[in-house]
């Protein structure tokens, strides 16, 4: 009987060692927390580089600032048929996100003397870090005088385009 009692003591205390040991090796860990980021504007912009041409006489004056989301033109002293082009290069600085970039919309107060039309040309996508892979859009614009005005406030317009340079990480660019 008392050998029995012993076996099982020690029966007993080798389950309670095995059961100890499990629950000892046996630990979960979790973590928590809360992760952030802030986002930015899209670093594509005018890089203040641009290109005129006319097929007549007409003045042009294209300005943009180097870095700058926004450009402009004075246009002056056009005659009849005479379609003036001017191109504004546009870059996208990012360092790992190209940008889809689109025309949104052309606006001209005076259709019926003035045709204007934009597109971009090149590449719609631009690539991480233009510079770097010498790759640029450009935004082209276009104004042409289809009638001739009678009056002084017939020989005028004002001109509007909108561009949109949208995000994206889906880009298939080459090695720089």
């Amino acid at each position: 009987m008392k050998k029995n009692i012993l076996i099982f003591l020690i029966f007993g205390m080798i389950l309670c060692l095995g059961v100890g040991y499990a629950v000892v090796n046996s630990v979960s860990l979790n973590i928590t927390g809360n992760v952030g980021a802030q986002a930015t504007e899209l670093n594509t912009f005018f890089t203040g580089n641009t290109e005129k041409s006319t097929t007549g006489s007409a003045a042009i004056t294209p300005t943009v600032a180097v870095g700058s989301k926004t450009a402009s033109v004075n246009i002056s002293n056009m005659s009849l048929n005479e379609t003036v082009t001017v191109e504004y290069e546009i870059a996208n600085e990012e360092v790992d996100i190209g940008s889809w970039v689109t025309v949104d919309s052309v606006t001209n107060s005076n259709p019926t003397y003035f045709e204007v039309n934009a597109w971009i040309s090149g590449m719609a996508k631009l690539c991480p870090s233009s510079a770097e892979y010498g790759v640029y859009n450009r935004l082209v614009l276009t104004v042409k005088m289809i009638k001739t005005p009678i009056e002084s406030n017939d020989g005028k317009t004002e001109i509007g385009v909108s561009i949109n340079a949208t995000p994206t990480y889906d880009h298939k660019c080459p090695d720089p």
